[in-house]
């Protein structure tokens, strides 16, 4: 599966989330630069000097915001010690399928035009 480069970002839904109504400022950035990470990579380490740097902060401050941010990821159900984003997930099935639609429709279109620009038997011939 080809890695998309963008998500679609809902705002109504990232403001009504309740895990992220009750986030502070600096928890709500470290939360979107992880969600950011998490559809680059697939997943997100569980280990927390690892986490500090891809949310761009130290190891204490990471320690500090987690609490808040933990419960919008699960374990990776793959990869041991990884950390997954639900809602990224069903982004990224929903995108795959959006694409494979596409290649088939694009496949049959093709076929239709080719169809079209074969001549039939018989049909050139001079006699």
């Amino acid at each position: 599966m080809s890695k998309s480069p963008a998500f679609q970002f809902y705002p109504g839904d990232f403001l009504s989330d309740g895990n992220q109504m009750v986030m502070e400022l600096n928890e709500v950035g470290a939360y979107t630069r992880l969600m950011c990470v998490c559809w680059i990579e697939g997943n997100i380490p569980t280990d927390i000097r690892k986490l500090a740097k891809l949310a761009g902060t130290n190891p204490r401050e990471m320690r500090s915001v987690w609490p808040a941010i933990a419960p919008c990821f699960e374990t990776d159900p793959v990869f041991a010690g990884f950390l997954v984003h639900t809602r990224l997930e069903r982004e990224r099935v929903k995108q795959a399928s959006f694409r494979e639609k596409a290649r088939q429709a694009g496949k049959k279109s093709a076929e239709k035009r080719k169809e079209r620009s074969t001549p039939v038997e018989g049909a050139l011939d001079s006699s």
